[in-house]
């Protein structure tokens, strides 16, 4: 069926919204239905989509989704693979490292060609096992961004346009808004990965030595929240999800004032490295500060090492990880243990630190004893007895 565009005068837009069954004038929400149909219309959407879209029950969102959903031109993986002068199963490859679509009868965006000819070049750079592995990186963060969103949506508009039981047309015009933003995100993220890239490329060249690899001295931090498992027992999962929101959102702020960086963050947890030993001891202590102040949260605590790793895909590797993931379940709550390789980092700088022994330790799957330390700011009060 050839596509019509809304007629012009109202009368006309009426009957022609009538005869698609998208409008009729004796039902309740009458006055309502006509105003997102006529924005609809301003917005040069046909009447045949709108008649698409209220089959598929998306009429409200129609004029998001005709921008969340538009790829531009399609192309096969068969073509995509003539484009690049490789084959099909290569193509394949890469668009599973990713994520993403990867059956021959699949139509992928056209720009999936500038993609693999991008894959093609970093292949015979860094070898191709090694630009599949940052591959899976890329299709992993872009996955988590785009269910980001998709949560950030539901959970902020979504549920109080329908808790006050918004007219469709704000749906739509909530959903436009959404859709703008998208391109936006796009910029934005293009703009942080340059900027992190600077910095990181400034960062390991002042850590590691030219021909040493991918390992440096750094130090690790890892805090958690006590019994997080009973506390979540007495939350729903919204409730849960808000609280750990400010978890995170502390662990991030603190951290990047203090000249770390966050690895990752696991539910109750989050992993982050510091190039100063000092810096990582006042983000696990004004991390387990500010989280003894939320009401919401149970008690968070800290554990800290310092000494060689490696790193590779965003992640940090090594014995030193492993003691420090540890050494945080042997800290009390709303404290801070080191290993000695941190106190020795700090003990020839002014730093306000103090380290307090609290001798060796066993740790869970680590085979020797570690020796901990007690952080506290000087003149503070020591961890409760």
């Amino acid at each position: 069926m050839t596509e019509t565009a809304a007629p012009g005068g109202d009368g006309e837009l009426v009957a022609a919204l009538s005869a698609h069954g998208l409008y009729d004038p004796a039902a309740p929400d009458a006055e309502q239905r006509l105003a997102l149909l006529r924005h609809y219309t301003e917005r040069g959407i046909t009447v045949e989509q709108m008649a698409s879209a209220e089959k598929e029950g998306r009429l409200p969102v129609l004029s998001g989704d005709l921008t969340f959903f538009d790829l531009g031109p399609q192309l096969t993986l068969d073509e995509v693979a003539l484009a690049c002068g490789v084959s099909v199963d290569r193509v394949r490859r890469t668009r599973v490292a990713t994520g993403l679509p990867t059956e021959r009868e699949d139509e992928v965006p056209a720009w999936v060609v500038e993609d693999i000819s991008g894959f093609l070049v970093a292949a015979e750079l860094f070898g191709e096992p090694a630009t599949l592995a940052f591959s899976r990186l890329l299709g992993s963060t872009a996955s988590r961004l785009a269910e980001a969103a998709v949560s950030l949506f539901l959970t902020e508009v979504d549920r109080g346009l329908a808790e006050r039981q918004a007219p469709p047309v704000e749906w739509a015009l909530a959903n436009e808004q959404a859709g703008y933003l998208v391109g936006v995100a796009s910029t934005i993220s293009s703009h942080l990965l340059r900027e992190h890239l600077s910095r990181a490329i400034r960062r390991q060249r002042a850590l590691v030595s030219p021909g040493g690899g991918a390992v440096v001295s750094t130090t690790i931090g890892f805090v958690d929240l006590v019994r997080s498992t009973e506390w979540a027992s007495t939350l729903t999962p919204l409730a849960q999800a808000d609280a750990l929101a400010v978890f995170e959102s502390a662990a991030w702020d603190l951290t990047t004032r203090h000249n770390g960086r966050v690895v990752k963050l696991i539910g109750d947890e989050v992993m982050f490295v510091a190039d100063d030993a000092a810096d990582a001891c006042r983000i696990g202590l004004e991390l387990c500060a500010a989280i003894a102040e939320e009401e919401t949260l149970p008690a968070a605590r800290a554990a800290l090492g310092y000494g060689e790793v490696a790193f590779r895909d965003g992640d940090f590797f090594g014995p030193l990880v492993h003691v420090t993931a540890r050494a945080v379940k042997a800290a009390e709550p709303a404290t801070v243990v080191a290993t000695d390789g941190v106190r020795e980092s700090c003990e020839h700088e002014a730093t306000g630190l103090s380290f307090e022994p609290l001798g060796a330790r066993e740790l869970r799957g680590v085979p020797d004893p570690v020796e901990l330390y007690l952080v506290s700011a000087s003149g503070r009060s020591r961890a409760p007895s």
